[in-house]
């Protein structure tokens, strides 16, 4: 059954977890396939592609754009602040582009989103990840759906 942690931090006026931080609580992500739907951030990305390159690309894009783990760990240590993020990941990549498809991202696997620099929603089915997230991250609470 998916469960949703919402993720406020600390009390802090600027959100104190980071993509990196909930990415650290994830113990399966090199099997796991990884899409990138919306991205509105700040950061120096390493080689020729500009932060603001990278946002329209996968903003615009009518397919999600496909990502490995260390490319999804990559992004993470160079994004200095995020504001909007939306990412899934699934077991199954054909999950991913139907998922991307009829709207129903939240059914993937793991789904990371960041809304307005404010909180971050997660939704997984492993108890295992959202178990790790709730312990190790301050200001989180699990979501009644």
């Amino acid at each position: 059954m998916r469960k949703a942690i919402r993720i406020d931090g600390d009390s802090s006026e600027v959100l104190s977890v980071g993509l990196i931080d909930i990415l650290n609580c994830i113990d399966d992500g090199e099997s796991t396939n990884w899409g990138l739907l919306w991205l509105e951030a700040i950061g120096e990305l390493d080689g020729t592609e500009s932060i603001l390159d990278l946002e329209q690309r996968v903003n615009k894009a009518e397919k999600v754009t496909i990502m490995a783990w260390k490319e999804l760990l990559d992004l993470s240590s160079q994004i200095t602040q995020a504001i909007d993020l939306l990412i899934i990941g699934d077991k199954d990549l054909l999950n991913i582009r139907e998922r991307l498809t009829n709207g129903a991202y939240e059914n993937c696997d793991y789904t990371i989103e960041l809304i307005d620099s404010t909180y971050w929603i997660v939704y997984s089915k492993n108890d295992a990840f959202l178990k790790g997230v709730f312990e190790m991250l301050e200001g989180t609470k699990y979501l009644h759906r």
